[in-house]
Formats: structure tokens, sequence, C-alpha cells
């Protein structure tokens, strides 16, 4: 369990602490970070027999057992040969490692110690020293947090701003929706059923009066859920025990916030058919006049 001021909390990492390698495949790997950067695991305080040939990280409460009082802190050291007690605020002014400050191509700063190469993409700024000492220097000079490229290209649009998009054309032609587009004449359908396309599971949707009727023309189809109306349906001419014959289906729904009632016939031998869709308020006002 990690703690500390810039611990993340309530999560255990398990790692050998024995391996040269171990810091920085849990920096770059885990944290996701620079592989100097330390951390800090729990093992079994100096003094506890076996310490030094077997390290294990384990959850560190200060309301546990007896036994887990027990351990202590530890902090890997600069060398990642030793491991040495810590005290609970240890905070990075115990850093004694000496930096170097790094830029890469973009113009971003970061930090470096200095015996260490520098990563892929990064050369020296020049400046050397403490951590809080090239902190402070980084922050002197890296005034602007945009990307080098970043910059360019803004500059770039600032001294040829691109022309202004057209005008839109008031006489052009308003785009259908997709509600007005369906409920213009007959489309083809297909019955909507997973994970397999068969009469049983058509039928069993059915009784349940809630079927999926897809309009195939529409771009990657349009699938509608479809409450039934069962005294406008018809299944007189259907023999779903030999899956045979045309199914009529009607039913109401609400799409894009505009009532509809979608008219179908299908086919059960190809579970395909036509449909069309209808506006409910236009029937209305139809039937009123």
């Amino acid at each position: 369990m990690e703690f500390g001021p810039r611990a993340l909390g309530a999560r255990s990492i398990l790692a050998d602490l024995r391996s040269d390698r171990m810091q920085d495949r849990i920096n770059l790997i885990i944290k996701q970070r620079e592989s100097f950067n330390l951390f800090y695991p729990c093992g079994l305080p100096y003094g506890n027999a076996g310490f030094h040939n077997q390290v294990s990280t384990v959850r560190w409460r200060p309301e546990a057992s007896e036994d887990r009082r027990r351990l202590r802190p530890v902090r890997l050291s600069q060398s990642k040969k030793e491991i040495r007690t810590m005290s609970l605020h240890d905070s990075d002014r115990e850093d004694t490692t000496i930096y170097k400050v790094v830029v890469n191509d973009e113009e971003q700063y970061s930090i470096w110690p200095e015996h260490k190469e520098n990563a892929l993409g990064w050369k020296d700024a020049g400046k050397t020293g403490p951590k809080a000492e090239c902190l402070e220097y980084i922050k002197e000079v890296w005034t602007d947090m945009r990307p080098l490229s970043l910059r360019k290209k803004m500059e770039e649009l600032a001294r040829n701003p691109p022309p202004p998009p057209p005008a839109p054309d008031p006489n052009a032609p308003r785009e259908k929706s997709l509600v007005e587009r369906l409920c213009e004449g007959e489309h083809p359908v297909a019955a909507g059923l997973r994970p397999e396309r068969t009469v049983q599971l058509f039928k069993e949707a059915i009784d349940r009066n809630y079927v999926h009727v897809k309009f195939t023309d529409t771009r990657g189809g349009t699938e509608l859920g479809v409450r039934l109306d069962p005294d406008s349906c018809d299944f007189t001419r259907a023999d779903f025990d030999n899956g045979q014959g045309v199914v009529h289906l009607e039913g109401g729904l609400t799409f894009d916030y505009v009532k509809l009632r979608c008219i179908s016939d299908i086919d059960l031998l190809s579970l395909e058919g036509t449909g069309r869709v209808v506006r409910v308020e236009a029937n209305a006002a139809s039937a009123g006049d």
C-alpha cells in the first residue's frame, strides 16, 4: 500500500526490490513516469531475520494488528542496492541527487539525474544542481507550455489565416431527417433478432408484444423497437411451426422525439419483407378532418 504526500493510495504493488531494474520497471510500466522517481514500498524492518534474502511489499495500516505494526516503510536508495528505513514524513527535500535540466525537440523541459545518460530525444539544457534549483530554472525559462510545433503552426495561421467558410445557401434544399425519409413510401425491412435469426425467436418476440424491425435501406440500417398492437396485427396467414407464411405487424414507438406507428409485413421463410412508418399526429389530424 503506497502512502505519503504523493501517494495514490488504495493500491498494492507486489515487487522484488532485490532487482536492480525493479525501480525503473515500476516507474515506467506501472506508474508511467520517469524511471528515476522514488517510490515508497513497505518491507520488514532491519533486524528481522531473512530481510536481505526475501523482501516483499505488504499493506501498511496504522490500525493493523500487533504483528502488522512491526512493519516499517522502506526506501530504495539511489544506487538501488540498499534498502533503508524512512520516516512517514519523508519528502522531496531529503533527495540529495544532483539533477540536470533537459529539453526535447518540442522545447519541453524536464529534469534527469546528472549521472544518467539522457533519455532518447532529450538533450542537456546547460543547468545542473539540486532538484529544487533545477525546477526553479525550468519555471523561469519555460514560460510557454505549448509544444514548439504547435507554436509554429499557430504563428503560421496568424500570418496566413484560412479563408472563411462559404456562407450557407439559403436556397439550398434542406436535408430530410431520418424520420421524414422513413415516412416516405415502403421500405425493405427484416426482423431484428439476436443472437440468431430464427422463426422461434421471432415468435417469442411476438408473444412478448415487442419486436425489432430493421429498415435495411438506410445507412447502416435503422432498427426500431416496436410495441405491438395485437388488435391490428394479423397472424392468420402465418404457420410458425413450419416457418411459412406472412405476418402483418403494427405497433407504436417514439423515435427522435416523434411518435410513430410502424406497419410491416414479414415473410417467415426469409424473415424479411416490407414496411413503412407513419406519424401518429398526422393520422390523428386526418381522422379529425
